[in-house]
Order: C-alpha cells, then sequence, then structure tokens
C-alpha cells in the first residue's frame, strides 16, 4: 500500500519577537521568476494537431461538472494469498466530492471514508495517518484520469516548459522540458502515433527537483510515480467516437509496477464523460474501482444506469430473486451506488 500512498506535509515557521523588540514590518517576498517558454514551430504544431484530434467534453459543450466518485478495493491479481486482509482492507472504500468548471478548474476531496469521522477527532496516529495518505494519494489518481479525460494530454496554461520535435524514422517525438518556477525538473518525451496522438509518454525527473503538480500535459501532468530509475512511463490506448478518438486504456510504469486504467464513459446529452475506471497492478496485491455514484452536468442530473450482471445464468427455483429484487432492484441487492 505505500506505493499508492502520497503523504504532504506542510511546516509553517514563524519568527518570534522579544517582548523589548519593536515591531517590524515583514519583507515582501520577491516572486519566482518564471521561466519563459521556448515552443518550436513543429512542437506547436503537433501540440495543435493532437489537440484537435482528442475527444473533449470542453470541445462539444461542457461547462461545469459535480459529482460523487466511489472508490472500491479489492483482490487483485497477486492477492489470492490475501483475501482475509483483502476482506478487512475492502471496507476502506472512499467517496470524492468532484467539483470541475471549464476550461481548467477541478477539485477532488475526500468527504468519507469508514472511520473517518474518528481519524478527524483523533487526528493522530497510524489509522489518522493512514486515512490521510490514503485520501491524499487516492485524490490525486482520480485528478489524474479526470483531467486526461476531460482536457486531454494538452500542455495547461500556467505550465512552464520548452518543446521541440524529434522525427526518426518517420515517427515524431515532443521533447519537453518542464521548469517549475524557473528551475527545470524533468524531461519528457512524448511519442506520437499515426494519427498524430499520444501513444507513450516518458518521463525523467530532474535528480533532487521539486515535483510539480499532477494534471494533463507535460510538467509532470497525469504521469505516474516514478521506477527505482526514475523514470515513469505513461502508455496510451483510443478508441475512435465520430471523428475523434476517446482515451480508452493508460498503462502505468511506475514504483507500484505496471499498472492498468480502463475508462468507461456515460451519456451526458451532446458528449460523454467517464463514468468509471478500474486501476489493476500487474502484480499487485489489490485493483481498485472508481465509480461516479451521482453526476450532474451542466446543471442536469445524468442518468447512471445499474450496470449488467457479471453473468448471463438466471436463477431458477426457489432461489430465484423475486420482483424488485436483485440488481438494481429496489430490495434485495445492492443498487447502483
Amino acid at each position: 500500500m505505500r506505493n499508492w500512498i502520497i503523504v504532504a506535509a506542510v511546516l509553517c515557521i514563524a519568527p518570534v519577537a522579544g517582548a523589548q523588540d519593536a515591531p517590524k514590518e515583514a519583507p515582501k517576498e520577491e516572486p519566482a521568476p518564471r521561466h519563459v517558454n521556448r515552443i518550436s514551430a513543429a512542437a506547436q504544431a503537433a501540440f495543435d494537431k493532437f489537440a484537435a484530434l482528442a475527444y473533449s467534453p470542453l470541445k462539444l459543450g461542457l461547462k461545469d461538472l459535480s459529482g460523487a466518485v466511489k472508490m472500491e478495493m479489492e483482490a487483485g491479481p497477486a492477492g489470492e494469498g490475501m483475501k482475509s486482509r483483502a476482506g478487512a482492507m475492502g471496507k476502506m472504500d472512499l467517496v470524492f466530492a468532484v467539483v470541475f468548471k471549464a476550461p481548467s478548474d477541478l477539485k477532488v476531496e475526500l468527504v468519507d471514508a469508514p472511520g473517518k469521522e474518528e481519524a478527524d477527532k483523533a487526528g493522530k496516529g497510524m489509522g489518522a495517518r493512514m486515512m490521510k495518505g490514503m485520501g491524499e494519494g487516492m485524490g490525486v489518481a482520480v485528478k489524474r484520469i479526470l483531467h486526461s479525460t476531460l482536457e486531454g494530454y494538452v500542455p495547461a496554461s500556467d505550465t512552464e516548459f520548452d518543446a521541440d520535435v524529434r522525427v526518426d524514422n518517420g515517427v515524431s517525438t515532443i521533447l519537453i522540458t518542464t521548469y517549475l518556477k524557473g528551475v527545470e525538473v524533468s524531461r519528457e518525451e512524448m511519442t506520437l502515433d499515426v494519427n498524430g496522438l499520444p501513444s507513450v509518454m516518458i518521463t525523467t525527473p530532474k535528480a533532487g527537483a521539486a515535483a510539480p503538480a499532477p494534471g494533463p500535459g507535460p510538467g509532470g501532468r497525469g504521469r505516474a510515480m516514478g521506477t527505482a530509475d526514475g523514470k515513469s512511463t505513461v502508455k496510451f490506448a483510443y478508441a475512435k467516437e465520430g471523428d475523434l478518438f476517446r482515451l480508452e486504456k493508460m498503462t502505468m510504469d511506475g514504483t507500484g509496477g505496471v499498472m492498468e486504467a480502463k475508462l468507461d464513459y456515460a451519456d451526458a446529452g451532446n458528449f460523454k464523460v467517464v463514468r468509471s475506471w478500474e486501476v489493476a497492478p500487474a502484480s499487485g496485491p489489490f485493483k481498485f474501482g472508481f465509480k461516479f455514484s451521482e453526476m450532474i452536468v451542466n446543471g442536469k442530473v445524468v442518468n447512471l444506469p445499474a450496470e449488467a450482471p457479471a453473468t448471463e445464468t438466471k436463477p431458477e427455483g426457489k432461489d430465484a430473486p423475486k420482483p424488485g429484487e436483485g440488481m438494481g432492484g429496489d430490495k434485495g441487492g445492492k443498487k447502483d451506488e
């Protein structure tokens, strides 16, 4: 679980004045110099091309989105010997509130979890720290996926970066150097497929550099946590949606091993928005499912139908469910949450 938990610590140190000291005005802190972006014409053309090709609800009228995302955890590919532990930790379902306003204002906040109230009251101890770390780490994961599906892998307006294009045997790769407050933090290679869409993105952070905030596009946005050599790799797969290409799967290779995220979408009027996704480490003990239990888009409630049963086999006789019971019914089974 450590590879999935991100712990953020903020230290505030204030000077203490002596009793005889006269109050002094705090010196004004000069803003850090911002890097002046250098983007070649070829790189800008490549960004513009895949931005035009990528499916984005923003292009089709998305103005705002809000709702609740529930995360559920269960035993994964390597969890056969940990079912008892997975069963206990399966109660660690988390619920996040999501608020998005076009073009790029996205907020994700942990609002519910087993033991959250007790952990909030105590504010200390292993349980509280684990809850805090789990919420922050998974909140970042939710934000990455939502950013990628709503905005795509395009440069954010506040990103500091240089970009150029390298062509090898007809394959184009966008070379990106990212900065934070004028200081280099990472280098990225974004290889494009035959359509001009990102197919593979390899990020190498600069040793000792601060990590940029997560999000889409260059600058560490959307990248997996690095492997032992510091690199992280994301591979993208798409589904055709009319003349556009909708992100369907992301395969991430980082400290948590190889992880695959498969995405499912819901109709929201004139466009589709991501409804659920599953992240399954190739060799990890647990897999994680994320699903919108409620969603409001442009002021209207989105219909989120119950998922179909996993099997078409219908029970017969005395074990058969009565009308109104079972999957999606009013009683006897779980509704879509």
